[in-house]
C-alpha cells in the first residue's frame, strides 16, 4: 500500500485550536487528538522507539491536568508496548510528582502486570504437551536461547509471519536456538491443522484459549505475541522484533 502524502495546508486548522483544554481532560477522543497532535509537532511518524521522545515533547506542549492526562496515557502505553526501563523511570517519576493522581492506580497497575516481564526476570515456567501428546516443558531448553511465539490458527497476523518465522530459523540451523511455537487455538483440531497447512518447523506446545494459565502468565492480550529468553532461563526481551522485521536477527 502506498504512503498518503497530505499536503501542508491540511494542517492549517491546527492553528485556530486550543490544545490546551481543561474542559476535555477525560474525553478519550480528546485524547487521541493529544496523542496525534504531539507526533504531529514532533515531525516523527508513531512508533514504540520514539514514546520516550513523545512523552518529553508533551511537557512543552500541555500545561495542567491536560499534561498530567497525557503523561499518564502516555507512560501507560509506554509500558505496554515500549522500551521497559525507559517506561519504568517514567512512571516512577510520574508517580513521584503526581502522588495523588487518579491516574497512578491504572499506571501501577500496567507496571506491575509488565515488571514480572522484565529483562533478567526468571521466565515463567511451564508444562504443556506437543502435536505428539508429549510433556515439553519450558527448562528443558535451559541452555539454549528461545524465541517464545504465541499464536493460533484462526490469526491472521500470526499466519502472516511464518513465512518469515521459516527464513529466521533457517538462519539459526545449528546454533543454540530454539523456536517454540504456543499455540492458543481453542481445539487441538485446528492447532494441528494449522501447522500442518503451514508447515510450522520447530519445537510446538498447545495452551487453549487466552485465559489459559500459560498466556496468562506472560500477559499474552493480543497475537502474536514474542518472547526472547535467555539460556538460563531469564527474559531477554519481552517485546523482541516480529520474524518479518530484520532487527531480530541481531536481538537473538
Amino acid at each position: 500500500m502506498n504512503e498518503i502524502e497530505v499536503p501542508d495546508y491540511f494542517y492549517k486548522f491546527l492553528a485556530k485550536v486550543e490544545v490546551n483544554n481543561p474542559a476535555m481532560v477525560g474525553d478519550p477522543i480528546y485524547n487521541r487528538f493529544l496523542m496525534s497532535y504531539s507526533y504531529h509537532k514532533s515531525g516523527a511518524s508513531p512508533s514504540v522507539e520514539g514514546m520516550a521522545d513523545i512523552l518529553q515533547l508533551g511537557r512543552e506542549l500541555y500545561k495542567g491536568d491536560v499534561l498530567t492526562m497525557f503523561q499518564a496515557s502516555m507512560i501507560h502505553d509506554m509500558l505496554r508496548y515500549g522500551d521497559f526501563f525507559k517506561a519504568e523511570e517514567a512512571y516512577h517519576n510520574f508517580k513521584g510528582a503526581n502522588p495523588e493522581s487518579e491516574y497512578v492506580a491504572t499506571l501501577t497497575d500496567a507496571y506491575d502486570k509488565v515488571a514480572v516481564l522484565a529483562p533478567g526476570k526468571e521466565a515463567p515456567g511451564f508444562t504443556l504437551v506437543d502435536e505428539e501428546g508429549e510433556e515439553v516443558s519450558l527448562s528443558d531448553y535451559k541452555g539454549k536461547v528461545v524465541y517464545l511465539d504465541f499464536w493460533a490458527s484462526w490469526c491472521g497476523p500470526c499466519r502472516g509471519e511464518m513465512p518469515y518465522s521459516k527464513k529466521l530459523k533457517a538462519k539459526f540451523e545449528g546454533k543454540d536456538v530454539v523456536f517454540l511455537y504456543v499455540s492458543i487455538d481453542n481445539t487441538k483440531d485446528a492447532w494441528l491443522k494449522g501447522i500442518e497447512d503451514m508447515q510450522i518447523e520447530g519445537e510446538h506446545a498447545f495452551a487453549p484459549g487466552f485465559q489459559h494459565e500459560v498466556p496468562k502468565s506472560y500477559g499474552v492480550e493480543g497475537i502474536p505475541a514474542y518472547f526472547l529468553i535467555n539460556k538460563d532461563g531469564t527474559i531477554a526481551n519481552s517485546r523482541p522484533a516480529r520474524p518479518s522485521n530484520d532487527k531480530i536477527y541481531g536481538q537473538i
